[in-house]
């Protein structure tokens, strides 16, 4: 069977989930039939693909609704998808943990990429840099004066 589109275009899932996404972002009143819409393609369609749509396109809207539940989308694929089947994807780790700390320091997303962020620590090694129990810059403690008493 021939595959839909053309070689090199984005794969049919991929466009699919773009236009949901930004669908969401343009009708916010809309918002929540369109995240259902999304859930559901995630339930039935377990495709790296969309998986990186979400990582493409989830940092780049500007609705309220949208930039607050977007990483919740990433928690669902890596809470609910099949292990072997995630453990096969291709996506950088790096990339993928900077971009959910980027929505970490966002305050509208900040639980839903906590959410997130627990969801892939069975998965991946790294660690996000601002869920992390330590500095990255050394900080000196100014030394208590002492009492000669």
């Amino acid at each position: 069977m021939k595959t839909i589109g053309n070689i090199g275009s984005p794969p049919l899932h991929y466009d699919i989930m773009a236009s949901l996404i930004k669908a969401a972002d343009a009708y916010d009143d809309s918002f929540p039939a369109f995240f259902v819409v999304m859930a559901f393609m995630l339930h039935c369609h377990q495709k790296q693909t969309l998986l990186r749509c979400v990582l493409d396109r989830g940092p780049q809207v500007r609705s309220l609704s949208i930039t607050r539940h977007w990483p919740r989308l990433i928690a669902f694929m890596y809470t609910y998808w099949d292990h072997l089947r995630v453990v096969e994807f291709k996506i950088s780790e790096h990339r993928l943990l900077t971009i959910l700390d980027c929505a970490w320091q966002n305050p509208l997303s900040r639980t839903a990429a906590k959410e997130a962020m627990k969801a892939i620590r069975r998965y991946t090694e790294r660690r996000p840099q601002l869920a992390t129990v330590w500095p990255t810059v050394d900080v000196k403690i100014p030394a208590a004066p002492m009492n000669d008493r």
